[in-house]
């Protein structure tokens, strides 16, 4: 008797089990709240030291199709303040900051978010491995011989491999490279969605908004991950690897991917900034006040004297005079002149930075 009792118990142990796992509540994914409108976008950022491994424009919005879009590293743009500069070198001139700036100007889309991480925070945050699938081994030559550095398929791989899938070029080219950074981008999104905590490690030092942008780009089984659509630039060495994205088609692009994210109508009202001080620097806050307000600075240099004592906004013809005036009202100070004798084919607007700054 004493034998059937413990049976039936059992039975019953094992009946309710059943029933507890059958009806127990799944895991709750956090809902994530973005501004209805305009949705929320953050660049997030790899780097080793003084360079950039990889960069991700994360786009989420309530509507549109939230998206990945991975960027060259060695992509060519205008540097604000510094010229024309690949992506990674504005990281090294500043900090992350300058490189998003960058891509605000040459893109027209607001970041509302910036998180940079290093290879150490990689270690640090990635509990446990995240499945990557790369359809083709990492092949690295070895002296006079290749060997596979990472192995194809859908496997986990630990935050020292992903370091490796985001900075080694191995035996092809920076496009193979992007390649395997937009299969990782993937394999993150894919590790927040198991686990929501992830997204909170990965943004513990930028605002809140990353999180909820990387959450809500998490959720999306139909988020987009794609490279930027560039070509590869005329190199003067076969060592150099450098890709331009073509401006003409920044309009169609940004219309296309993420139209809420845009600062301004296209065509953007184009500016040329000139030194006419003398100082060190003088140019590049003057050319982030601009791009954060939606103009697209072209070019800095500078201007034919130093001793201009009032900083001049200069119209390229009539057409530009309100533009002019707007740009004025914007720094709050200097004078706006009018080029009517030989305006510029390529600016709407120069300013020729003086002493008032």
């Amino acid at each position: 008797m004493l034998a059937t009792v413990a049976a039936l118990a059992l039975i019953a142990a094992s009946v309710a089990g059943s029933w507890w796992w059958f009806q127990r509540p799944e895991p709750a994914t956090p809902s994530v709240d973005l501004p209805a409108d305009q949705g929320a976008s953050t660049l997030v950022a790899v780097t080793d030291r003084d360079q950039l491994l990889a960069a991700w424009l994360v786009s989420a919005h309530p509507t549109h199709a939230d998206r990945v879009v991975v960027l060259p590293p060695s992509l060519l743009a205008v540097v604000p303040g510094y010229g024309e500069q690949a992506l990674t070198e504005a990281y090294a001139f500043a900090d992350i900051d300058l490189v998003g700036l960058t891509i605000t100007n040459l893109l027209g889309v607001r970041l509302d978010a910036i998180v940079n991480l290093t290879v150490e925070d990689l270690s640090r945050v990635l509990i446990q491995p995240i499945d990557i699938d790369i359809p083709d081994p990492l092949m690295v030559r070895d002296g006079n011989i290749e060997r596979i550095a990472i192995a194809a398929g859908n496997q986990p791989r630990d935050a020292s491999q992903i370091a490796t899938l985001l900075a080694e070029r191995g035996t092809g080219d920076e496009l193979d490279l992007l390649f395997r950074q937009a299969k990782t981008a993937e394999g993150l999104l894919a590790g927040i969605r198991n686990d929501a905590s992830l997204a909170d490690r990965l943004t513990a030092n930028a605002p809140g908004i990353a999180t909820q942008t990387l959450l809500a780009a998490a959720q999306d089984d139909a988020a987009l991950v794609t490279t930027l659509p560039v070509s590869r630039a005329d190199a003067l060495s076969a060592d150099l690897e450098n890709y331009v994205f073509n401006a003409s088609d920044v309009a169609t692009y940004v219309e296309q991917a993420f139209p809420h994210l845009a600062m301004a109508p296209e065509p953007r009202t184009v500016v040329e900034i000139l030194n006419g001080n003398g100082g060190i620097g003088v140019t590049a806050p003057v050319a982030e006040q601009l791009v954060l307000a939606g103009y697209r600075v072209l070019k800095t240099d500078n201007a034919a004297r130093d001793d201009y004592p009032t900083t001049q906004v200069i119209a390229q013809g009539r057409q530009h005079q309100q533009e002019a005036l707007e740009i004025q009202r914007l720094l709050g100070l200097g004078e706006v002149l009018l080029e009517i004798r030989q305006p510029s084919g390529v600016f709407d607007v120069v300013i020729i930075v003086g002493r008032d700054i």
